[in-house]
């Protein structure tokens, strides 16, 4: 009997660095587990074969905007975090 590895239901790391908003251009950078799918707001953002994550999206929002990211590991676990937009000048 082969037990799946003990990383296989674990949810994936996401650390998110950066989340800045200059005009409608939203900078967002940062690390997950290598291999995860990576969404914002349902848009898929490219992830690095080490797991890092660095883009500038098309974004339209007021300064008390608030994001979803989304990390779904290989496995389907899914790591989600709710955080608010920088707005810079």
């Amino acid at each position: 009997v082969q037990k799946a590895p003990p990383s296989a239901s674990k949810p994936p790391p996401l650390s998110v660095e950066t989340l800045e908003l200059r005009g409608n251009i939203l900078h967002v950078s940062g690390n997950t587990a290598p291999g995860a799918t990576l969404t914002l707001n349902g848009l898929r953002i490219d992830v690095q074969a080490d797991g890092s994550f660095n883009e500038f999206v098309m974004f339209e929002a007021d300064a008390a905007a608030t994001v979803s990211v989304r990390s779904t590991a290989v496995s389907g676990a899914v790591t989600e975090q709710q955080r608010p937009v920088v707005v810079s000048n």
